[in-house]
């Protein structure tokens, strides 16, 4: 196996993959293995299951925290070739963790006795738990550590990650950087828990640093959750910790590894890869899984340094990313972030500015988000790091949406009607959008931006209802009824599923329709090269109906300068189909700009599979792209391979 990192500085040096040949090349399929190779006998059925707090959870924030730390988990696990499930607590509590190995818990406050039940049967059935941050008693005993105490960092030299010590996992990475502020410390109840990792601090770790995790009988105990960044140390360790609590965990993380390998290894059939290859096939047969992890990773590293060098850029290309975060990749230094997008090949940036709930940028309408009060204007500073690095700012705007507004702006709100309900009468916290009000609320939220910073462009996100089953509220009764003129008896059914089913479904796309064709209108009359884009759903036209957006007449009517499709898939496949389909609508001639979701939840991409799918949007006729999201994944996973050739400025 030592020969094989050798095997792959040779293959960088041949001329089919070298970076300087630059040529272009087709999408890489998936060949077919030798008669010989190795082959998994575990099947691909997920053997780990990551939960994601509900009831667990007490609050409406608790709940989205939770869904996000589970939802990071999972694709951290999945990167590494292993399938997951996730599993709401209802779920565990009717039993189906059934069959898993290994479940893990990425936040679960306030876990009920239901709960805990089921977790113990899970244990007593020989299964094994992950737990992050708990201060539960009773959870703690089922893992055999007793609780000690919450701490919060030392404000001299604040925690900066983990170090690992003796007798640990297998290839668990010796340490792992994550600032912490504070964290609830347990300690070993068994003979068999012990302590494998402390917390460290930018000076190292100090002989009274605290416990980071436990390996006990029932599995693992982590004193924090686990945070975004060192996103390649973190998924080396999840799959280090699952594999020690299940063998067979590590044979599906080798098989993933091997077929990676023989895919990026079809643009470079050369003798050295052959022989490279043909090592891990053997490594693999004599069971040595962990070793053919960790030897495939550094081939497939050579092998897709030569991938992204054999790239070509494409001008003119629109190239942006969306920044969920709206404080970049540097929050307080949005000259560092403008830098890293410029160099590498990106013309724009869309930073998150706030909804009807909250502003990242300084006006009078609307409360400041924390990150205002935290870093300043936010927008003010993208525009001024962007402009002068190349980079178009595009002021990304989330419509509707009112969680993150106070509880008592949202009781007033629902008190005035302004809210949206469904269809069994249940509340939503997104405002309705055939409300008057809400409607004016818009337009001039978007105007006052438009009016008072230097942007290239707005940015709707949500610009939708949230699915089939809204709105259904007492003013969208009254307000459709005088729409077409007379009383309804059977509300909502008969606008559900019943005989005014279409004009219902009609009308809905109307109440957005509208606030778009008069937002252009707004853009247009402030400044004439102002761009207005839209984040759509990629399945159109079902979404018409769905969810009510109509993004095609959008753009057959020239109310949109260009539609960003979110086609978040891993799928080659379903990818292709689906920029087809928005590329050949009526109007949409140099107006697609196709989303990829990089590290969406819906799919998490490998820079293989990101430069697979640029090359599918130029052969299909897209006229550009954006990735999402801007994160620490992003820069340090995708961005420099990325910038080897197909965006290389």
């Amino acid at each position: 196996m030592r020969k094989l990192l050798f095997f792959a500085l040779l293959i960088l040096t041949g001329a089919s993959v070298g970076c300087k040949t630059r040529s272009a090349i087709p999408a890489p399929p998936s060949p077919t293995p030798p008669p010989t190779a190795f082959t998994i006998n575990a099947g691909s059925a997920p053997r780990i299951a990551v939960i994601k707090a509900t009831v667990s959870a007490s609050s409406v924030a608790d709940r989205s925290y939770a869904q996000s730390l589970s939802s990071r988990i999972a694709q951290w696990i999945i990167q590494n070739g292993v399938p997951v499930k996730t599993l709401s607590d209802e779920d565990v509590i009717a039993g189906k963790l059934r069959g898993f190995s290994v479940a893990l818990l990425a936040y679960s406050p306030h876990p009920t006795p239901a709960l805990l039940s089921a977790l113990q049967r899970h244990l007593k059935a020989g299964g094994k738990l992950i737990v992050f941050y708990g201060s539960d008693p009773t959870l703690a005993a089922l893992m055999d550590v007793r609780l000690d105490r919450y701490r919060q960092t030392p404000s001299l030299a604040p925690w900066s990650g983990w170090t690992f010590i003796a007798d640990v996992p297998a290839d668990v990475p010796r340490q792992i950087e994550q600032f912490s502020a504070n964290i609830f410390t347990v300690l070993p109840a068994h003979p068999k828990s012990r302590i494998i990792a402390y917390w460290k601090t930018a000076a190292g770790r100090a002989p009274e640093s605290p416990p980071a995790w436990l390996k006990t009988p029932g599995g693992f105990w982590m004193t924090h959750i686990l945070q975004d960044g060192d996103g390649a140390a973190k998924s080396q360790m999840l799959l280090a910790l699952c594999g020690e609590l299940d063998p067979l965990v590590w044979r599906q993380a080798a098989e993933a590894a091997l077929r990676q390998a023989r895919s990026l290894a079809h643009h470079s059939r050369n003798a050295e890869t052959l022989r490279a290859l043909d090592t891990l096939e053997h490594a693999a047969s004599a069971g040595k899984y962990p070793e053919v992890v960790r030897e495939g990773k550094r081939l497939q590293e050579a092998l897709l340094i030569g991938l992204a060098c054999a790239q070509r850029p494409r001008r003119p290309e629109f190239r942006g990313v969306w920044d969920h975060s709206g404080t970049g990749l540097y929050p307080g230094d949005w000259n560092r972030t403008a830098k890293i997008l410029a160099d590498s090949g990106f013309q724009a940036i869309f930073p998150y500015c706030g909804s009807p709930a909250e502003a990242l940028y300084a006006t009078p309408l609307l409360p400041p988000a924390d990150a205002f009060q935290k870093y300043g204007d936010q927008l003010d500073q993208a525009l001024r790091a962007g402009h002068p690095n190349g980079l178009e700012v595009h002021a990304w705007v989330i419509c509707w949406r009112m969680e993150t507004a106070p509880a008592a702006t949202r009781a007033r709100l629902r008190r005035l009607g302004r809210l949206q309900v469904s269809d069994t009468g249940t509340p939503l916290d997104w405002l309705c959008p055939s409300h008057p009000e809400n409607h004016s609320l818009m337009r001039t939220q978007i105007r006052d931006i438009a009016q008072r910073y230097p942007v290239d462009g707005i940015h709707l996100d949500y610009i939708r209802y949230k699915d089939s089953h809204h709105c259904f509220c007492a003013g969208c009764r009254a307000r459709f009824e005088s729409s077409i003129g007379h009383s309804i008896r059977h509300w909502p059914a008969d606008v559900r599923s019943g005989p005014l089913q279409d004009r219902y479904s009609a009308w809905r796309c109307e109440q957005i329709n509208s606030l778009v064709a008069e937002v252009a209108q707004d853009l247009k009359g402030i400044r004439k090269d102002l761009k207005l884009s839209a984040a759509v759903w990629g399945y159109y036209p079902l979404c018409i109906k769905s969810i009510g957006q109509d993004w095609g007449a959008w753009l057959r009517l020239g109310d949109l300068d260009f539609a960003c499709p979110m086609n978040y898939t891993a799928d080659a496949g379903q990818f292709t189909r689906w920029v087809k389909t928005q590329t050949a609508l009526p109007g949409a001639s140099g107006k697609i700009m196709a989303g990829l979701g990089v590290t969406a939840m819906e799919s998490r991409l490998s820079p293989a599979q990101t430069i697979e799918q640029i090359q599918i949007l130029r052969h299909t006729g897209a006229s550009g792209f954006l990735l999402f999201d801007l994160n620490s994944t992003l820069e340090r996973e995708i961005l420099p391979y990325l910038r080897m050739g197909i965006t290389a400025p």
